[in-house]
């Protein structure tokens, strides 16, 4: 969050945004990542990844308070809608989630297949991403936003967009908002002079 908030301090005193910033999630919890994992990979992903089988053996269809079997012997075909209504019941707008657990810990990866398909897991969970929407003001128009913009200055903060269009990301896998580190140190006293 260092790196975030010197990001955005620095975009606010040099007028690189048109309206306001919007901080949406920081560190997430691995239960709540796999939730979202397991629904985007159902709904978006064609069930790639997921053990359909695990999903008919929750108990009354559920995963952590979330009902992914509609009813007993659904097809996979129902149960892959039954994940498109929990978008219009949670919220989810159909952004490509991560795992909140390591494929091989099959105890807590179930319903999701733990042999290597599917997502890995979020930099969420580790505290290493946050999900920030910053109206950059576009460079080729400074009356227009433009979300994609100014993938360098994200660079000079050590953090960066790793699902951003420019390296082919396209549609619910393209994120403008999702930002990471880079490992990348920096000292966080960006008014000093190097002299002082």
């Amino acid at each position: 969050m260092t790196k975030i908030n010197l990001l955005l301090e620095w975009a606010i005193a040099n007028d690189m945004v048109t309206g306001d910033i919007v901080l949406r999630q920081g560190m997430r919890h691995p239960i709540d990542a796999h939730k979202m994992a397991i629904r985007y990979q159902l709904a978006h992903q064609d069930g790639n990844g997921v053990d359909f089988g695990a999903i008919r053996a929750l108990p009354g269809g559920m995963y952590n308070g979330w009902k992914y079997l509609p009813h007993a012997g659904a097809t996979n075909d129902e149960i892959k809608e039954q994940a498109k209504q929990l978008y219009k019941d949670h919220g989810g707008q159909g952004a490509a989630a991560a795992a909140g657990f390591a494929r091989g810990d099959t105890a807590r990866r179930a319903p999701l297949d733990s042999s290597g398909r599917g997502p890995g897991v979020s930099q969420h969970c580790s505290g290493h991403a946050v999900d920030v929407f910053i109206p950059w003001r576009s460079d080729k128009d400074p009356n227009h936003t433009d979300e994609w913009a100014w993938e360098e200055i994200y660079h000079q903060f050590g953090l960066l967009r790793p699902l951003h269009k420019d390296l082919g990301f396209t549609g619910s896998k393209a994120e403008h908002w999702h930002v990471e580190e880079t490992g990348k140190n920096i000292d966080g006293n960006l008014n000093e002079s190097e002299d002082a």
